[in-house]
């Protein structure tokens, strides 16, 4: 109990091994970080619900190591498309990219390439401009993993709200889902849904449906 009861800022920070994890740490947990620092000193005593955040957030790093990612995207087909999806909420933003496959036979593979999440500034800032964060944070992770991997696509999509987007990206391959439908939606909002390791179950449908759900971005 005089543990519980004692748990200070600077306990908080210096249970990480290295100065790598403990920045690590401060970028992913927004515990100290609603809405601006709510403990301005090394000393000061975290509040109860807090602390039990903390601890709730240990439970789940635990758990991580439950976590098994397939390695081989096993695509084996001439039709792959990128589809990068962007979303934000006032405490993070998020993007995540899937590779989707149209076998010979009509049958659609989803595969996740990678994903990438975001703290929100400590400085509040709109969710227009967070949207805006977080399609750009897509931007650039479809085209690093297009860069690395070298994989043939037939075309890319991006779903986002859309200087820097103009760049790396042509005004039509933006759509918009709703949040629904946005797996990176999930990390915004730390959920945890298996939709984020397997992709939007609407990939899978054939073009039509898909497009009845990702509409146009000029349109939308």
């Amino acid at each position: 109990m005089a543990v519980k009861r004692d748990h200070y800022v600077d306990d908080f920070i210096c249970s990480t091994d290295s100065v790598p994890e403990a920045a690590k740490l401060i970028s992913d947990v927004t515990i100290v970080h609603a809405r601006g620092l709510r403990y301005p000193g090394w000393d000061d005593v975290l509040l109860e619900r807090d602390y039990a955040k903390w601890v709730d957030y240990l439970d789940e790093v635990r758990k991580l190591s439950q976590l098994r990612i397939p390695r081989c995207y096993a695509l084996r087909s001439s039709k792959i498309e990128l589809h990068v999806f962007g979303d934000a909420s006032e405490h993070a933003y998020a993007a995540v990219a899937y590779w989707r496959a149209v076998r010979p036979d009509g049958t659609v593979h989803l595969a996740l390439v990678a994903g990438k999440s975001r703290v929100a500034p400590n400085k509040v800032m709109s969710i227009p401009r967070l949207e805006l964060q977080a399609a750009l944070l897509a931007c650039r992770l479809a085209t690093n993993i297009q860069k690395e991997h070298g994989i043939a696509t037939e075309r890319r999509v991006l779903c986002a709200p859309p200087a820097e987007l103009d760049e790396r990206s042509d005004r039509n391959e933006w759509r918009w889902v709703n949040s629904a439908d946005n797996p990176a939606d999930d990390a915004t909002r730390a959920d945890c849904d298996l939709e984020w390791l397997n992709g939007p179950t609407f990939l899978l449908r054939n073009e039509d449906a898909c497009r009845s759900i990702m509409t146009s971005s000029m349109n939308a």
